[in-house]
């Protein structure tokens, strides 16, 4: 998924109960929380046991990569997933992520017969595409509609491919790398002089 797409992605935050501020103030909530800890060496996964959490860094990695700007592991997202999903997820919602990313072991090791961290790059990049595939099938026999559809992405219960997208990219852009770099975002944009010279009518 290039960075367009990614960006047209985070769109989907609209249909949640939230203002785009709140969401954004929660983004940036969860990476300061990963921030707290140090460096990545430091942060101590809770949700995540060892192997889910190398799958999870590699498929975010292959979601957003590095380019001439950061990729997703570079900006933390595994760790912001992580917070996400100890913090705001229910037990159940949780269980089916987690369910989600044994499957992309699972599929990986009946493709090559190795866990999805070792085998190799077009098999990853597959795996992801077809579960992308079959979310965008769920999703539209539940939601026949555009608009019913972004909702339905973020909704409880929602395939796993669409949850771990829309964390990726929500995570990744409302990183300081994601903001800092990839978006040039300026919190206050513009100059103030308070000493300006006053002009006459």
């Amino acid at each position: 998924m290039n960075r367009r797409q990614a960006l047209k992605s985070i769109g989907v935050a609209a249909a949640l109960p939230l203002s785009s501020s709140e969401l954004f103030a929660l983004g940036r909530k969860a990476h300061a929380h990963v921030q707290a800890t140090g460096d990545d060496h430091r942060y101590i996964f809770l949700s995540l046991d060892g192997d889910e959490s190398e799958i999870l860094s590699v498929a975010t990695e292959l979601i957003i990569p590095e380019t001439d700007t950061p990729g997703a592991r570079s900006a933390r997202v595994p760790e912001f997933i992580d917070t996400v999903l100890t913090g705001w997820f229910s037990e159940d919602e949780r269980k089916r992520f987690l369910r989600g990313i044994r499957e992309l072991d699972k599929r990986a090791r009946a493709a090559d017969g190795v866990g999805f961290p070792s085998c190799a790059n077009a098999s990853q990049i597959h795996i992801l595409q077809e579960l992308e595939a079959e979310a965008l099938r769920e999703l539209g026999e539940v939601a026949p509609t555009r608009v019913a559809r972004r909702a339905a992405q973020s909704a409880p219960g929602a395939p796993f491919f669409s949850v771990l997208k829309w964390l990726t990219v929500f995570g990744y852009y409302t990183s300081a790398a994601g903001m800092d770099q990839e978006l040039s975002y300026v919190e206050f944009p513009g100059t103030y002089d308070g000493c300006a010279p006053l002009r006459g009518r």
